[in-house]
């Protein structure tokens, strides 16, 4: 709850942004590759309802068509098995995210060497996450307590904070933190699909052109 609230309050703060002059518009495309964590809590045979932290990578990549929104998508692979198999997010991971972004960007200097510095901005990101050994079928549905498993999909919803920082004029920072909300993931085995919050963070190594 903490996080939502926090969310909304940076989302109401960034709405009042004002665009920059033209000569200080921002570079129209954003790619940035780097270093993601997503922390899930869901249910394997030895624990329910456990905590967990996937590392993996994350790739983005943004249109620019303002110097306060841009359109943004972004994919994160988590290579690591996961949790255990016998789970509703067992296996790889696959989450891919595309919606938008708005802010305010900050420039400090004198006179004409200003330069846009530093940006802050809420995200907002429909997507899917994909789970390649999860359960799809088990008890009561299958005689003799069988699971199956096998790749399992959910509609998800992105939200949060991300900080730019600009290195050089071709060069920068992507620091993330968000929280993704997964429609009609069970919390535990046998609980009722009300979805699940995973917070995530990530760092990436920006090239703008």
């Amino acid at each position: 709850m903490r996080f939502q609230c926090a969310a909304i309050v940076l989302a109401l703060t960034l709405a009042g942004a004002r665009p920059l002059p033209g000569q200080q518009r921002p570079p129209a495309y954003e790619l940035a590759g780097g270093f993601a964590a997503v922390s899930t809590r869901t249910s394997v045979y030895s624990c329910t309802y456990c905590p967990g932290q996937v590392p993996g990578f994350a790739v983005s990549f943004d249109t620019n068509l303002s110097s306060w929104f841009a359109l943004d998508g972004q994919v994160d692979f988590l290579p690591q098995a996961g949790i255990g198999e016998t789970s509703n997010a067992g296996g790889r991971t696959t989450i891919a995210l595309f919606g938008a972004r708005i802010g305010r960007r900050f420039r400090w200097g004198l006179g004409l060497r200003a330069r846009q510095r530093l940006g802050l901005f809420f995200l907002l990101r429909p997507g899917v996450v994909s789970y390649g050994a999860a359960i799809v079928a088990g008890p009561p549905q299958l005689p003799g307590n069988r699971f199956v498993i096998g790749r399992k999909t959910y509609n998800a919803l992105n939200y949060g904070g991300l900080a730019l920082i600009r290195l050089s004029r071709h060069t920068g920072l992507r620091l993330e933190l968000s929280d993704t909300f997964i429609f009609g993931q069970p919390a535990a085995l046998g609980a009722p699909p009300a979805g699940t919050h995973n917070p995530q963070l990530g760092i990436s190594y920006v090239f703008f052109f």
